[in-house]
């Protein structure tokens, strides 16, 4: 059957049922559709999710005593949204009290998650949430796992400072029911240890957001993502009480290289044996990896670390016998340190093992005296194989994390309860460019549209911390986002993204006006990509718009570059209509537009002079038929149609 077929027949389907509201029959259709594999699976539909959310509290109840097939934790995820509270409290209730398993542990924290409305919009507004009735049904699924006195003390305590009362009874309650369902004793015990730990910052008053903040982001810096909800809920509840320090607590943490974020991770988790270190690192590692879909660095993680290496250095001659040995396992260097990115120890074939384990072989046997040191050939081989996973798989988490901290900094910038004094701090120089540097290297490749977005946003927070009171910007953080600009616009292997390399100028235009005569160039360099002159036109249309204008004037030299690069570029048009870019187009004319109704009267003359709208204006039969095609882009653009922009560039010309 054709999927179009099956997914209309799901929709049918949930459309006829939706006259079914005794809970009998849903479970009867939920248990005939489920019978021997996943019905949402097979069909790439919700109808089962739906279905079993139209159950009421005791349809869940008789739902989860039979919902014991692997896939059915799947459904409660899908369906817990939408159920009553009550209902909520039944399936949490049910599921908190179940052996711990991973899969339990992350469908509860799904669940939590849940519950959480999050808005923002950049530099504007931020809030976070839980939706009504949540805590209530926090309170009555903690109360049945722990006792009403237990609960009721604890909440109690929390309220007893004003600063908190309104937040950490939610997060004690979170931290619980993470505790009670968490897969290893190890995790239990850090959840238990944070929900203690909350008693001493109640008693500290406004001193203990330190502490309160360590705990936030050691949760932010583990791969489980539920904690993020609710970690950014206690952030934004106290951003009244934000202070420079804890921002700046957050700026370092983030400035921190891989090594020592992954340290920073891993320092509630250290144990005294090597071996079960590198197991609970794995498993971690899987669990993490199996909520991302990326199954092949898992099965990478399986690899046994032999926990008996030396700590002594290998000289450089024998480490240059094993890596002629290993051929292309072998981890390359750079100025002698290792350069993972190099290295493609993935792509050694059955023939090349082979031949490898010859090599090894001759190598360990000209080396015969120290043999004992390093192990079989099979040995050397998973160490140096490890050390190529364990610091990629550094690298990753620490840019998840640092995504995660570039969040809490733009909720501090959009909050509208953030302390003036703390969103206009300005970092040295040497500091905002590093910061930019370490965004780039970041946020480079990524397609996330989220992920694409929080770095979007970081880019222009980090460019408001070098704009002074006056609105300008030094010479070298201005250099330093021109420079990414530029390399946006000549890159080849275009993994330096649109947002990225903009997103300052769009946020403070006025900061790059010095800089106009940059964009102008790029945006009408045919060398370039069609799409990146597109984006170089729009910034300096920002740039040239009254409000920006209003503020600081563009040079003379800049307009009457825009007046002649615009009439060159519109007699090209209409001698070749068949080749215009209609967004492009629509980008020149509102440049035109806000150049013409932005500039002050005495830069008028300059337009006047350079600009002709002619080969427009003597050829409307062609004009026409641009007009036509471009009119989409220029609703989208400019607002209006491609008529209409003409004759408002018309007027304010004159």
């Amino acid at each position: 059957m054709h999927i179009f077929q099956i997914t209309e027949f799901c929709k049918f389907t949930e459309e006829f049922l939706s006259a079914v509201k005794d809970d009998s029959e849903l479970l009867e259709v939920i248990n005939t559709l489920d019978t021997t594999d996943s019905f949402d699976s097979l069909t790439g539909s919700n109808l089962v999710d739906h279905l079993v959310g139209r159950l009421s509290r005791d349809g869940v109840a008789k739902w989860l005593q039979t919902a014991d097939k692997r896939w059915s934790l799947r459904h409660v995820s899908g369906a817990f949204a939408h159920w009553s509270n009550e209902a909520k409290v039944e399936a949490l209730t049910n599921l908190l009290k179940r052996p711990k398993s991973e899969e339990v542990q992350y469908t509860v924290g799904n669940c939590l998650d849940s519950m959480f409305k999050m808005k923002v919009r950049a530099g504007e507004l931020v809030s976070v949430s839980l939706i009504e009735g949540g805590e209530e049904v926090l309170r009555k699924s903690a109360e049945s796992l722990f006792g009403k006195d237990v609960v009721k003390s604890a909440v109690k305590k929390m309220k007893a400072n004003e600063i908190y009362k309104g937040v950490l009874p939610v997060f004690w309650m979170c931290l619980k029911l993470w505790s009670k369902i968490a897969s290893t004793d190890q995790m239990t015990e850090m959840y238990q240890s944070n929900a203690d730990e909350l008693h001493m910052v109640v008693k500290e008053g406004e001193e203990g957001i330190k502490v309160l903040l360590d705990q936030l982001l050691a949760l932010l810096s583990q791969p489980q993502k539920y904690h993020r909800t609710v970690v950014y809920y206690v952030y934004v509840s106290l951003m009244s009480h934000i202070k420079d320090e804890h921002v700046s607590h957050i700026i370092e943490t983030l400035t921190m290289d891989d090594d020592e974020l992954a340290d920073e991770e891993d320092s509630d988790e250290k144990s005294d044996e090597d071996e079960g270190k590198c197991a609970e690192c794995k498993r971690d590692v899987k669990s993490y990896e199996s909520m991302d879909a990326e199954e092949d660095e898992a099965e990478a993680s399986e690899a046994e670390s032999s926990g008996d290496d030396d700590d002594e250095d290998v000289d450089p001659e024998t480490l240059s016998r094993l890596e002629s040995a290993l051929g292309k396992a072998a981890v390359k260097r750079k100025a002698g340190a290792m350069d993972e990115e190099e290295s493609d120890a993935s792509d050694v074939d059955d023939a090349e093992m082979f031949a490898m384990d010859e090599r090894l072989a001759a190598a360990f046997k000209a080396m015969a005296p120290k043999k004992e040191k390093y192990g079989s050939p099979g040995d050397v081989l998973r160490n140096l194989l490890d050390t190529l996973f364990f610091s990629k798989l550094a690298a990753h988490m620490a840019s998840a994390f640092r995504l995660k901290l570039a969040d809490l900094l733009l909720f501090t910038l959009s909050s509208q309860n953030t302390a003036t004094s703390v969103k206009v701090a300005h970092l040295p120089d040497g500091e905002i460019v590093t910061l930019l540097d370490q965004l780039i290297q970041e946020g480079t490749g990524i397609s996330n549209p989220a992920l694409v977005s929080a770095v979007a946003s970081l880019s222009s927070f980090i460019c408001s911390l070098g704009i002074s009171g006056e609105g300008t910007c030094s010479d070298a953080v201005l250099e330093a986002f021109v420079g990414l600009f530029e390399r946006f616009m000549s890159q080849e292997d275009g993994l330096i993204g649109c947002e990225l390399a903009i997103a300052a100028v769009i946020k403070h235009p006025e900061v790059f006006v010095p800089r106009s005569k940059t964009f102008l160039k790029a945006g009408f360099n045919s060398d370039y990509r069609i799409f990146r002159r597109t984006e170089a036109v729009l910034c300096l249309a920002g740039m040239m718009s009254k409000s920006v204008q209003g503020k600081i004037s563009v040079e003379k030299s800049t307009v009457k570059g825009v007046a002649k690069s615009c009439t060159e570029y519109l007699r090209d048009s209409i001698a070749e209509p068949d080749g215009v870019k209609p967004r492009f187009f629509a980008s020149v004319l509102k440049l035109l537009l806000s150049t013409a109704s932005g500039i002050s009267e005495e830069l008028k003359p300059t337009l006047q002079k350079h600009l002709s709208l002619e080969p427009i204006t003597e050829n409307e039969a062609t004009w026409n038929t641009i007009s036509k095609k471009v009119n989409a882009a220029c609703q989208q653009t400019c607002g209006k149609s491609a008529a209409r922009v003409l004759d408002a560039i018309q007027n304010a010309v004159l």
